[in-house]
């Protein structure tokens, strides 16, 4: 075989004349972004093999490339999350949490235009996952088929329409007074007491209250205030990395009472030990509140490892680190506090928010309801 090889004159791939058992035809290689190798296109002439080169690269150029028909949903993955490091850290790490663990074992190896909706359905029966995380899984499915769509990859998302499992909506956990102060005397013991206490009495998210820094907190007026959030980030540095916004992308000032500023001073008293124990060690570039021992970030695992411990001991495992903050806003309701202002301390974009998601009924509050019925009664 004999080839010769000409630069096209758009200064993009190259076109070879092959002779192949007596037979002469003509090669154009390109780069192909979709699975990341390089294809070649073959004709007769080289005027068409040129042509042909010429018009792949005019829809690689303008984003309408067609998939060659081998293209498998793996590779499209890996193209599709390259165009995400855009994305917020928690967002893009679970798109690739989704995709390796479940999208890609299941549907990998299938020909991208070959996808079927009875595959994507099989898929979503074959999950043996919550309904909520079913839902989250099939959501990342139906958004990097959609790109597809809309690149003209194929031409319908065949994971819209799919039969989705019922999420059953479950109503707001909210400590009662009694469950309440067990709580407070079990965290006592806690060597991470105050990020728990803080928590249940400022109403702020747990990623919140871990990315308190001092420089906003003022000990003398009680306000805080709450501009950014330590965020889980998996990197080869580190898993936690302080992000400047909250989770409304919204600041927020509150005030607290004495008593919860104890609990800061308290935190200051401590960290200060630590960081004269580490000398040159010490490390809290960000200025948090709760750090380890050596001024790093506190990791969102030891502190939930620490919570479950605390509910078993109190045999609540139906309690979880948000119930903190809906306690937080039922207790701000049942001592009169409006809604308007619940809202602002926590951070809803909206007062619906606040009514409908957040504000529990308790047992003990339907209890005061019949009383103040019962009082009503004896009354007239």
């Amino acid at each position: 075989m004999k080839a010769m090889a000409r630069k096209n004159s758009n200064g993009h791939g190259s076109i070879r004349k092959k002779v192949v058992n007596g037979r002469v035809y003509f090669e154009a290689r390109y780069w192909d972004p979709i699975v990341h190798k390089q294809k070649s296109i073959s004709a007769t002439t080289e005027a068409e093999c040129s042509r042909k080169l010429l018009e792949t690269l005019a829809k690689i150029t303008t984003g309408v490339f067609v998939t060659p028909k081998n293209t498998t949903v793996s590779a499209w993955i890996d193209q599709w999350l390259a165009n995400k490091k855009n994305l917020e850290p928690g967002t893009l790490a679970n798109y690739e949490s989704v995709c390796r663990l479940y999208i890609k074992p299941r549907l990998g190896n299938a020909k991208l235009q070959d996808l079927r909706r009875i595959h994507c359905q099989e898929f979503v029966n074959g999950l043996n996952k919550s309904p909520k995380y079913v839902h989250n899984i099939c959501g990342v499915l139906s958004a990097l088929l959609q790109e597809a769509v809309r690149l003209e990859l194929i031409q319908k998302n065949p994971a819209s329409d799919l039969e989705m499992p019922r999420i059953i909506r479950k109503d707001p956990i909210a400590m009662e007074s009694d469950l309440q102060a067990a709580f407070e005397r079990e965290v006592n013991k806690s060597p991470y007491r105050n990020v728990f206490l803080l928590a249940l009495h400022t109403g702020a998210r747990i990623s919140e209250v871990l990315g308190f820094q001092w420089k906003n907190i003022n000990l003398k007026t009680g306000e805080i205030l709450i501009t950014g959030q330590l965020e889980r980030k998996r990197t080869k540095e580190s898993t936690r990395e302080y992000k400047d916004s909250t989770k409304t992308k919204q600041a927020r000032n509150i005030y607290v009472p004495e008593y919860v500023i104890a609990y800061l001073r308290d935190e200051k008293r401590k960290q200060n030990e630590h960081k004269i124990r580490a000398g040159s060690e010490w490390h809290n570039e960000s200025g948090l509140v709760f750090t380890r021992e050596d001024g790093s970030p506190m990791p969102h695992r030891t502190i939930e490892n620490a919570f479950v411990r605390i509910r078993t001991r109190l045999g609540h495992p139906e309690i979880t680190l948000h119930t903190l903050r809906k306690t937080f806003i039922t207790n701000e309701e049942r001592a009169g506090t409006d809604v308007k202002t619940i809202a602002s301390m926590a951070g809803h974009s909206t007062t619906g928010i606040t009514l409908d998601v957040y504000t529990a009924s308790t047992n003990e509050m339907k209890r005061q309801a019949a009383e103040r019925k019962q009082e009503r009664h004896e009354s007239t």
